[in-house]
């Protein structure tokens, strides 16, 4: 994924602070670009944010990176969190899941749909379009306690929903289908 929203990063860096109080070796991968056309300057104000927290030795920044990488990085991790408002169908869910990431997330969007009931658990924000609205830090973090504590089976059901729900089959066949109806 990428941080094109400076929101994502503050949340994420709010709920590694809660997540810090529960497990004092809590840390933080943020992965891809950030936000703004300067990647410099946006680093800088990303520093500055984890300083104001005390985070510094708990992030680390992947930058950009390609799709082969990207299974490295997901095995350097135990829980995805997704901070995202309304996303409706990213790509990074699915990838998580099939390499047996659990994920914490914001309820919107689509990606309650894609994680299911028993891969991650989704913490409630307000809907509208009016404004975006982030996840409360404090319920990401328990969310990611309740995770950690059953880690196992909530890997599991990760790996399990990906497996269920996003076959090769079913995507290769579904766009058959479609190229099939055009030509029609």
């Amino acid at each position: 994924g990428n941080q094109y929203e400076k929101y994502r990063f503050e949340c994420a860096i709010q709920v590694l602070q809660q997540t810090i109080a529960l497990f004092p070796e809590a840390r933080l991968i943020i992965t891809g670009s950030l936000w703004g056309e300067d990647q410099k300057f946006s680093m800088e104000i990303a520093q500055k944010y984890l300083q104001k927290y005390g985070l510094q030795t708990r992030v680390e920044f992947t930058g950009s990176y390609s799709q082969s990488e990207a299974l490295q990085i997901f095995q350097r991790a135990d829980i995805l969190i997704h901070t995202k408002f309304n996303d409706p169908s990213p790509n990074l869910i699915p990838e998580a899941l099939a390499s047996g990431l659990p994920v914490v997330y914001s309820a919107s969007g689509g990606v309650p749909e894609l994680v299911g009931p028993d891969a991650g658990i989704g913490v409630p924000v307000d809907q509208g379009w009016e404004k975006i609205s982030t996840p409360d830090p404090a319920q990401m973090a328990a969310a990611i306690q309740k995770i950690w504590e059953d880690l196992p089976s909530f890997a599991a059901a990760a790996r399990q929903q990906a497996v269920e729900q996003f076959p090769l089959e079913k995507f290769v066949q579904a766009h058959r289908d479609i190229f099939a109806s055009l030509v029609e």
